[in-house]
């Protein structure tokens, strides 16, 4: 599956030789190249309730304007929640990830501000989101009752999740209508955007005493998944990643049968991706690169896969499969079992197929871990309970 050339055979030379090969191809062919330059132009706090979740924790509203080299602004705002309990004792370590609808339809607190609107799939247009919509999908609790701060942001906010949205979104600071209108083949698109933004919400929350910004796990469900493994890959300062549910462009194999096809993801979302992924539509095969390659580019920081039993998880479980060789090569264990966990022993895909998917409900792994949920394409508190015990684990001092 690495292929001859590619075989991991020490840490010193994964990491200074084949690491920047792979950087360089995710760049080229599927994310896009990140431009140079930009950053956090100021952030203003909008409102901080020391009261919030019955006295579990204090909620910050802080508005973040980012600059870049082109004239103008794009402001967002970050929803914090730090533990008052564990806070009181010093920097807490803290889940970053980016939300789908607002961070209002994170929370049933009326207090949250509403972000814009989110793109609405079926209707192909721009609407406003319930408050509390996709609560079930932040169990905040869990976390902070762990230790944890949680951080988000609408990612809609950084860039709108609809074609055309490039000049208006955060890469409108570094691209020329022009360079929209006739993209250069290796341009960054929406998923590089988003990942940019992940780098500047730690950015802020390297400012903020309260936080301990060197244990900053990312997270990310589906295409946000994809987004938190790519922002995780270019940006060495977070501590960890945690992938839910991320299928092709994300965790899962292009490579394996049950996978999202680089066709469809050409189809319906082109520009999440570079131009250049769309040469691979009709030849996968020919890619340089899957994604277990995205997983080694993070190691050694831990990784941790996750999905459930009504997605494709078998792409993104053998992905982690293939990744482990790597982990091990730092000293660390992944998921593979002792008989085939030798440091930069790449397998086979008789191999591979005999390492057994965990039973539902039961993470396995080290400092690589996977874990699948019984149920549908969306994250419940069972996930948010094992993101804490991976974050325990390969995290928190």
């Amino acid at each position: 599956m690495w292929g001859e050339r590619e075989r991991p055979r020490t840490a010193r030379e994964w990491e200074y030789a084949r690491k920047p090969e792979l950087l360089e191809l995710y760049s080229s062919q599927i994310y896009g190249r990140t431009p140079e330059g930009g950053g956090v132009a100021s952030v203003e706090t909008i409102s901080q309730d020391t009261g919030a979740l019955a006295c579990l924790a204090t909620m910050t509203q802080l508005k973040i304007r980012f600059w870049g080299p082109r004239e103008g602004t794009r402001a967002a705002t970050l929803l914090l929640y730090t533990p008052n309990a564990q806070a009181a004792l010093g920097p807490v370590p803290v889940l970053v990830g980016l939300n789908f609808m607002g961070n209002h339809s994170t929370t049933a607190d009326p207090t949250v501000l509403v972000s814009p609107g989110f793109h609405d799939e079926g209707y192909w247009k721009t609407i406003a989101a319930d408050r509390a919509a996709q609560e079930s999908y932040w169990s905040v609790e869990v976390a902070l009752k762990r230790g944890y701060a949680v951080a988000t942001m609408h990612c809609g906010e950084l860039e709108a999740d609809t074609p055309g949205a490039g000049p208006a979104g955060v890469r409108g600071l570094f691209n020329s209508e022009a360079e929209f209108a006739a993209p250069a083949p290796d341009m960054w698109g929406t998923i590089g955007a988003w990942a940019w933004g992940l780098s500047r919400i730690l950015d802020v929350l390297g400012t903020l005493p309260e936080i301990d910004a060197t244990a900053a796990i990312l997270h990310g469900h589906s295409r946000l998944g994809k987004t938190a493994l790519w922002a995780a890959a270019q940006d060495p300062r977070f501590a960890a990643v945690i992938s839910h549910s991320s299928g092709g462009g994300g965790a899962g194999l292009f490579r394996h049968e049950k996978c999202e096809t680089v066709k469809g993801l050409s189809h319906y979302f082109p520009y999440w991706f570079t131009p250049n992924f769309r040469n691979y539509i009709d030849a996968h095969e020919t890619l340089p690169i899957d994604q277990h390659h995205l997983l080694g580019l993070i190691a050694p920081r831990p990784v941790h896969v996750a999905s459930t039993t009504a997605d494709a998880h078998r792409p993104d479980f053998f992905s982690a499969v293939y990744a482990s060789p790597v982990m091990e090569l730092y000293g660390h264990r992944g998921i593979l079992p002792p008989e085939l966990a030798t440091p930069g022993v790449d397998l086979s895909w008789q191999e591979a197929q005999s390492v057994q998917l965990p039973e539902v409900g039961r993470r396995i792994g080290q400092r690589l871990s996977f874990h699948l949920r019984e149920g549908w394409h969306e994250v419940k508190a069972e996930d948010w309970k094992h993101f804490a015990d991976f974050s325990d684990a390969n995290v928190r001092r």
